[in-house]
């Protein structure tokens, strides 16, 4: 049998194996047990520093949303915000996301992202981003 992380479970949509009860009240136990984790941490669990406001929802989720698909954990990376409009995070690996506005990226261990305040008022931006990040964990990862 394959042992997965709990988180990783909660991903897939997977509950732990459990066998079956004759009794409906053990059964409810059993289902109250099983119930996923929260994947969205309170606000104050996650690495975000806000010394230019706070993040909106929407801003946080599109962030959380591009972090994952780099494989990156929102957890592991501390994210700075500067403004809704300036958002720094910095990988693990010592990268550092800006997203603040296109610019040619100079810094080798710098790239600048469209801002997600931008991306949110016109999602044909995501598109230029996507490609970006998806070129550049292609690079990283050589």
């Amino acid at each position: 049998m394959i042992k997965l992380h709990p988180q990783s479970m909660a991903l897939l949509g997977l509950r732990p194996w459990r066998r079956r009860c004759g009794d409906s009240a053990q059964q409810a136990a059993v289902h109250q047990s099983d119930a996923l984790p929260d994947l969205n941490p309170p606000a104050e669990t996650t690495s975000i520093q806000q010394p230019g406001g706070e993040l909106p929802s929407a801003h946080r989720e599109l962030l959380e949303k591009i972090l994952q698909a780099i494989g990156e954990s929102p957890r592991a990376c501390k994210i700075t915000v500067i403004s809704t409009a300036h958002v720094s995070v910095d990988l693990p690996d010592g990268w550092r996301l800006e997203f603040d506005t296109l610019r040619e990226n100079k810094d080798n261990q710098r790239i600048y992202l469209a801002s997600l305040d931008d991306m949110l008022k016109n999602p044909a931006l995501k598109r230029p981003v996507w490609n970006t990040l998806k070129q550049w964990t292609r690079r990283r990862k050589t």
